[in-house]
C-alpha cells in the first residue's frame, strides 16, 4: 500500500488527459445552452411544464419558483463560470462553483435528462479534486511546498482512476441489464431498434435490420464489447485497439440511432484511459510527422530561379 501511494503522489500521469477534459466539458455544456437558447422559457423559466414540481437535493426538497423566476440571471452566471473554468482562472474553486450551477440546472431539466448527462455530472464532480490545469490554462498552480504537490498528485492520480472504474462500471450494468433481455441474449436487439421511427437515423437502417449477420453480429459484439471492456482496456497492448472499437460502436449509435449528447460525452471520456506518457507518444507519432509536411510545403524552396 505504501509503495502504490508513493507511485501516486510522484507525478500526476493524466494531467494532459484531465485537462482535455476540462476544455470539453466546457464546450459541450456551452453547446448545451446554443441549443436549448430558443427554448429557455420553456425548460427553465416559471411557465416551464414542470415549473410545479418541486426541485429534490436528495433527501431535500425545495420549491423552483425562486430559481426559475431569476433564470436569467442563473443562466448569465453560469455561462460565465464555464468560460472561467474552461481558461483555468480560479482552478479548482472554480470547478467547485461549477459543479453547483451543474447540479441546480440538472434538477431545474430533469425531465430532459439523459445518461450522457449523468456521466458529465460525475466527470465534473471527480474534476473537482483534480489538476486539470497543467495544460491549455491561462496559467499553471504554483505548488511551492513538496507535501502540497504530492497531494495534489496523488488527489489527481485517483480522480483519474474513479472516472475509469465509474466508465467501466457504466458498462458492466448495462451489459448485465442486456444479458437479463431475452432480444439482446438471443441476438436480435438491433432488429428492433432499427425498425423503431424513434431510432430511424438514416434510410439505410431498414435495410440494415433485414441483414441477419448484420443484425446477430452487431447485437453480441456491442454486449462482449461492454462485458470485456473494463478488463481488456487495461492491457497496454489491446487498448488502443478497445477505444477504437469503441469510437466505432458510439459513433454507429450517433448516426444510425440519433442518440446525441450521450455519445459525444462517452467517445470524450475515453481519453482518461491514456497516461502522459501514451498520449506525448501518439503525438511523436502521428501529429508531429503530418506538422512536418504541412511546415515543409509552407516553407519556401531557398532555389533561386534563373534570370
Amino acid at each position: 500500500m505504501k509503495k502504490l501511494v508513493t507511485y501516486l503522489q510522484s507525478t500526476n500521469r493524466s494531467s494532459i488527459a484531465l485537462a482535455i477534459l476540462r476544455i470539453f466539458i466546457c464546450l459541450h455544456l456551452l453547446k448545451k445552452i446554443i441549443l436549448e437558447w430558443r427554448n429557455m422559457e420553456l425548460i427553465y423559466g416559471p411557465t416551464s411544464i414542470i415549473s410545479h414540481l418541486p426541485m429534490r437535493f436528495g433527501q431535500y426538497v425545495l420549491d423552483s419558483t425562486v430559481f426559475r423566476e431569476h433564470f436569467h440571471l442563473l443562466l448569465t452566471c453560469y455561462i460565465l463560470v464555464i468560460l472561467l473554468f474552461f481558461f483555468g482562472i480560479g482552478k479548482n474553486i472554480t470547478n467547485v462553483i461549477l459543479m453547483a450551477f451543474l447540479i441546480l440546472f440538472q434538477r431545474l431539466d430533469w425531465l430532459i435528462l439523459n445518461g450522457g448527462d449523468n456521466l458529465l455530472f460525475f466527470l465534473v464532480l471527480y474534476l473537482t479534486f483534480a489538476n486539470s490545469f497543467d495544460h491549455f490554462a491561462i496559467s499553471k498552480p504554483s505548488l511551492k511546498r513538496e507535501s502540497t504537490r504530492r497531494l495534489v498528485n496523488l488527489l489527481s492520480n485517483l480522480a483519474a482512476y474513479s472516472i475509469m472504474f465509474q466508465f467501466c462500471l457504466i458498462y458492466i450494468v448495462s451489459a448485465m441489464h442486456k444479458l437479463h433481455a431475452d432480444v439482446w441474449f438471443n441476438g436480435i436487439a438491433v432488429y428492433y431498434t432499427f425498425m423503431l421511427d424513434r431510432f430511424r437515423g438514416t434510410p439505410l437502417n431498414n435495410a440494415l435490420a433485414r441483414n441477419e449477420f448484420f443484425v446477430t453480429f452487431s447485437t453480441y459484439f456491442t454486449v462482449f464489447f461492454e462485458m470485456y471492456f473494463p478488463v481488456l482496456v487495461f492491457v497496454k497492448k489491446l487498448k488502443p485497439y478497445l477505444v477504437m472499437m469503441g469510437l466505432a460502436l458510439h459513433m454507429g449509435i450517433y448516426v444510425f440511432m440519433m442518440i446525441y449528447d450521450f455519445q459525444f460525452v462517452f467517445i470524450f471520456s475515453y481519453i482518461i484511459f491514456f497516461s502522459d506518457e501514451e498520449l506525448l507518444s501518439y503525438k511523436q507519432r502521428f501529429i508531429d510527422p503530418i506538422s512536418e509536411k504541412f511546415r515543409s510545403k509552407k516553407e519556401p524552396s531557398g532555389q533561386v530561379l534563373p534570370n
